[in-house]
């Protein structure tokens, strides 16, 4: 008989997952020390073994660098990941805070509820969001003009 499968070596919780990519990982000090043996004659693909960074992530930025118009205007280089945020940080901390109280009081919001009301906030606080987003949610959670939700 086969032992049940939430015990023992079948029990497997996803706690500490592995990073499986190097996304992002590299600094601007990295960054600029192999753009700088590029520019001293090495090859990308060697640079980029001996720096660690990957190679089209290298030969990327250094394709910016090389036609940038106005050299004297710095380039980033190191992702910009706040980009494309929707929310603040305290406005994050804020429906997050939100959540979290909502399950310690038991009171489950599923996946669509929290999309919902992610949503809710962003339309009352006047944030732009993604497009897909009307398309999507609009639907299942009308907003009136006055800002309140409607009650189909």
């Amino acid at each position: 008989m086969l032992p049940h499968r939430h015990t023992g070596p079948y029990l497997k919780m996803p706690r500490n997952r592995v990073r499986k990519t190097s996304i992002g990982l590299h600094t601007e000090e990295q960054m600029s020390n192999g753009l700088k043996l590029i520019s001293d004659g090495q090859k990308i693909r060697a640079v980029a073994r001996s720096t660690g960074i990957p190679f089209t992530k290298l030969y990327r930025y250094h394709m910016k660098v090389k036609n940038n118009p106005d050299p004297e205007k710095p380039i980033r280089l190191t992702p910009n990941y706040a980009v494309d945020k929707i929310f603040g940080d305290e406005q994050e901390s804020d429906i997050v805070d939100y959540i979290v109280k909502c399950s310690q009081m038991l009171y489950g919001l599923t996946i669509i509820d929290v999309r919902g009301l992610i949503y809710e906030v962003a339309m009352l606080n006047g944030i732009k969001v993604p497009d897909k987003w009307h398309e999507k949610l609009f639907t299942l959670y009308p907003i009136s003009p006055t800002g309140k939700t409607l009650v189909i």
